[in-house]
């Protein structure tokens, strides 16, 4: 008999998903503007990337404030404390890494001395150009770019182990 699978709240679930599939659209879509797109196509996708990396970062944030006030729900399967404490580690490592995309990712435009729009809304520019600040930016976009995707393998291994012993983990964010 399994036991009962206690789930996080819907909302909670909902960004979960949204941002998911949101920062791997948004992964595609920067190494295609990147490395594939040519103009004027190209500053349409940058035009979009930025849009909707604005949109991720609202949601991001939104989701740790959303995460502060609900109650996650309890573990009842049989999972290891040094596996449960590197699902912890795991997730403090995710947070920081999808806030530092957007941000950087922002400010790398901002310094560059292009205007970031948020679906037609211009954001204004918390920053001045900045040549060297630029390429910091671009350095900590690109990083964590790569840190985030071997972060979040890391995270989609895990979940896909436990489902694979019967552990209700996948259960509990679907």
């Amino acid at each position: 008999m399994s036991s009962p699978v206690f789930k996080y709240h819907p909302f909670l679930r909902l960004l979960h998903w949204v941002v998911a599939l949101l920062l791997f659209g948004l992964i595609g879509v920067g190494l295609y503007m990147t490395e594939v797109a040519k103009p004027p196509f190209k500053g349409e996708l940058y035009g979009l990337h930025k849009s909707f990396g604005m949109l991720a970062l609202f949601l991001i944030a939104l989701r740790l404030l959303v995460r502060q006030f609900t109650r996650i729900p309890p573990h009842l399967d049989a999972i290891p404390h040094w596996q449960r404490r590197a699902a912890t580690l795991v997730h403090w490592l995710l947070y920081p890494l999808m806030l530092a995309m957007p941000l950087s990712g922002y400010l790398m435009s901002v310094t560059a001395g292009y205007p970031v729009q948020m679906f037609g809304l211009t954001i204004p520019p918390l920053w001045d150009k900045d040549k060297a600040l630029n390429h910091l930016m671009r350095d900590v976009h690109e990083t964590a770019y790569w840190v985030l995707l071997a972060v979040v393998a890391l995270h989609v291994l895990a979940v896909l182990r436990h489902a694979r012993q019967g552990h209700s983990v996948w259960r509990r964010m679907v």
